[in-house]
């Protein structure tokens, strides 16, 4: 048996230089890219749209790809539909496969229960026309807040502020000790 002695140490100890490297490690790697932050913009949205809207949409039914830097946000047109449903006397919404921002709708894309009073298939419309646009609008704020949050999250103050949260310690080269 043998005993081997290394020193580590913790991030503030390591020469500045190190620091730098081990910065430029975790933010190549993105360690730290997904956090509760995220989770709870999302959760944030999903309130909105039932406050404003009085539609039930789920957090984890809102998708995003924050790398393409313009603005992507959906929520998959089936779920639209569901809630529309569950508040509206509709039968079928023409809308592609993802509802998003640049989605475009009018009222001939509404179709009604047969029967339906030609005045309350008017209003109701309306009504879901505004539900639409308020659900672009909170999708395109929601988006910009996802933005903000990730270059947060990928800037070196929070990767510092992460690492010595996490209590990480390191080799003196800036290699994680496990």
């Amino acid at each position: 048996m043998r005993t081997i002695k290394q020193k580590v140490y913790k991030f503030n100890e390591l020469k500045p230089e190190i620091q730098e490297k081990v910065i430029e490690k975790f933010i190549e790697q993105g360690t730290f890219y997904w956090n509760e932050d995220l989770d709870e913009i999302l959760r944030d949205l999903t309130k909105e749209i039932k406050e404003k809207t009085g539609l039930e949409i789920y957090k984890d039914n809102i998708y995003y790809d924050l790398n393409r830097r313009e603005c992507d946000i959906y929520i998959p047109s089936s779920y639209i539909l569901s809630a529309l449903r569950e508040k509206y006397d509709i039968v079928d919404i023409d809308l592609p496969r993802n509802f998003d921002t640049y989605t475009e709708f009018n009222e001939n894309d509404i179709y009604f229960e047969e029967g339906l009073e030609d005045l309350k298939e008017i209003e109701e419309q309306k009504l879901i026309i505004m539900d639409l646009k308020i659900i672009q609008e909170i999708l395109e704020e929601g988006f910009k807040r996802l933005l903000n949050e990730s270059d947060y999250m990928n800037s070196r103050d929070y990767i510092e502020e992460e690492i010595k949260i996490n209590d990480y310690e390191f080799f003196e080269n800036g290699e994680i000790f496990k």
